[in-house]
């Protein structure tokens, strides 16, 4: 508490002119924080949406190309195309 009256009286203390920089400092600060949150919390956004796509994608393919292999039981093909997924 002490530390808060010291800060409250260094600040009344002040001319005009350095408060109305020192508000505008603080101001231009929190909406700096505020818009740096906003961009991490969109690019953590595109980043799952990127990644849910690759996925589909990669399902996607999977499926078409695996659907000979087992209409037809053939394991020897089905495991190497599942392999073919290790290096994706």
């Amino acid at each position: 508490m002490n530390m808060i009256n010291y800060l409250s009286k260094r600040f009344w203390s002040l001319g005009i002119g350095p408060k109305i920089r020192l508000i505008v400092l603080l101001v231009s600060a929190v909406l700096l924080l505020i818009a740096s949150t906003v961009n991490v919390l969109l690019e953590i956004q595109t980043y799952r949406n990127f990644t849910v796509e690759h996925l589909l994608a990669t399902a996607r393919m999977v499926g078409s190309n695996s659907t000979a292999a087992l209409s037809f039981d053939d394991r020897d093909t089905a495991r190497r195309l599942l392999t073919g997924l290790n290096t994706v």
